[in-house]
């Protein structure tokens, strides 16, 4: 811990000496003497996490401070504990353009640019981060700043950062499952790497940026910083070495539901992963790194991927997820793949075989894409999943009526009794959403309270038309690439 609290001092007493040249801070490089704890890549994550414990205290701050909440309260009671004065969401009073939504023990401030920050209370306060809500605060971000930018991701690599919280936690930097929370030493480690990598995000000189990388250990990012003025031998070994210990460790095999080591792997560069990302499409059962392996396919969208796409689609023929997701999302990277080059008639028949027999909960999109294949038995199939019994299913099915817009469509969508179908159609007809059923008066007495509660059912009634707005944006957004399906049918 002595080390750890006189780092911060150290560091900021050797980024004063900055070397004049290239081949000087490789040399430099070479005597640098302090050892920091885990790889370059999970000190940027302990820095970043470090960094949103404010965030989340200011939310705590104001949930107390102008909502009337209590923190306590929502950490033991969850639901039951948001303030009993003011409704589950809306306008936080006094700070123009934030609003909240308060959810089981979390509330959520939305600002309206985007950026949300959402936080789950618990005998931590409002310090424990739960990484899907900070990736979800990433994804939110409009123009992420310096520390948080190279975290974002995209596509198949979104999330990839997760890989390093196992390192963080083996460190004892942090400590936590399903949310963490930094420990002492990870605080004071964060703390005296922070000022260095602020200013590595921010300056503009290639020198003084490659000089910070080094003093933090980062050979990776000071080679990239010199590389318009010719990276020293040294250093270029350096970094290699670097991404040959990463590339070793995160190259599997994979535990089941380990998504994040094959995401960071892709984040390395394709020519490091892809042959990992193909043999997971083998892998058995299906989990959710085929998944993490199909959205990285997606992003490389490459026509050779075809045939193990449609391999991996014939295997998953199970209903419970994520099966029907990883059956639906390889027909569709398959048609996409297959439209860029030539749609073969064989093609198409192992396609339409595959879609016309989904079921489950991608029942509604595959036959939206047999649809696109297929007009005749797509609708048909598309009139049979408004029925089902699986809500996801009912949604897309309306959701790809509404975007297939046909008349034979429309009529399917008028024909049928599902208020999902209600919903849509009224969406496309320009008319304002049906009001949905008040909910059911249900009392209970809580902690001496009288208490007001809510049903799944009263939850799903009263947001399915947002819901169905987003189904639509989302089906819309997949298929925004396949205009082509229906010449290419012809």
């Amino acid at each position: 811990m002595l080390r750890l609290n006189t780092l911060g001092r150290t560091l900021a007493q050797a980024a004063q000496a900055q070397p004049e040249s290239a081949e000087r801070i490789a040399r430099a490089a070479l005597d640098i003497s302090v050892e920091l704890p885990g790889d370059p890549w999970a000190r940027w994550l302990l820095v970043a996490l470090h960094r949103h414990v404010p965030r989340q205290r200011w939310v705590g701050r104001i949930v107390e401070q102008q909502l009337n909440g209590d923190l306590a309260r929502l950490a033991t009671d969850g639901a039951l504990g948001a303030p009993m004065d003011r409704p589950q969401a809306g306008p936080v009073p006094g700070l123009d353009g934030w609003s909240y939504f308060f959810h089981g023990i979390g509330c959520c401030l939305t600002h309206d640019d985007g950026t949300a920050i959402d936080v789950d209370i618990d005998e931590n306060g409002a310090d424990s981060i739960d990484p899907w809500f900070y990736q979800s605060y990433l994804d939110s971000l409009p123009e992420p700043e310096g520390i948080e930018a190279p975290l974002k991701g995209a596509g198949g690599t979104a999330a990839w950062w997760m890989a390093d919280l196992r390192t963080l936690k083996a460190l004892k930097l942090i400590t936590g499952e399903r949310r963490v929370v930094l420990t002492a030493s990870g605080q004071t480690l964060a703390g005296a790497l922070a000022p260095l990598l602020e200013e590595l995000a921010r300056s503009e000189s290639p020198l003084r940026r490659a000089w910070l990388a080094v003093l933090l250990g980062d050979f990776v990012r000071a080679s990239h910083e010199l590389a318009s003025l010719a990276v020293p031998a040294s250093l270029r070994a350096a970094a290699q070495a670097q991404v040959s210990e990463r590339i070793s460790r995160l190259s599997g095999p994979y535990e089941p539901g380990n998504a994040a080591d094959l995401r960071a792997l892709a984040r390395l560069g394709r020519q490091h992963a892809e042959g990992a990302v193909l043999a997971q499409l083998n892998r058995s059962p299906l989990d959710s790194v085929t998944s993490a392996a199909l959205d990285i396919i997606e992003d490389w969208s490459d026509p050779r991927f075809v045939e193990p796409l449609l391999d991996v689609a014939e295997r998953a023929t199970g209903e419970v997820p994520p099966e029907p997701h990883v059956r639906a999302t390889a027909c569709r990277l398959a048609l996409q793949s297959a439209v860029e080059v030539a749609l073969s008639s064989s093609l198409r028949s192992r396609l339409t075989t595959l879609l016309a027999t989904t079921a489950g909960h991608a029942a509604g999109e595959s036959a939206y894409m047999l649809a696109l294949l297929d007009p005749g038995r797509g609708l048909q199939r598309l009139a049979e999943v408004l029925s089902s019994d699986i809500p996801l299913a009912r949604q897309e099915a309306a959701a790809g009526l509404a975007l297939l817009g046909t008349e034979e469509a429309l009529e399917i969508l008028g024909g049928s009794s599902s208020r999902e179908a209600r919903i849509i159609l009224r969406a496309v007809e320009g008319n304002a959403p049906e009001p949905h059923p008040e909910p059911r008066e249900a009392w209970i007495d809580w902690r001496g309270e009288r208490r007001r509660v809510y049903t799944m059912e009263d939850i799903l009634e009263t947001n399915l038309p947002s819901w169905m707005a987003s189904c639509l944006e989302e089906l819309r957004r997949r298929y925004a690439s396949l205009g082509r399906v229906a010449a290419a049918r012809r």
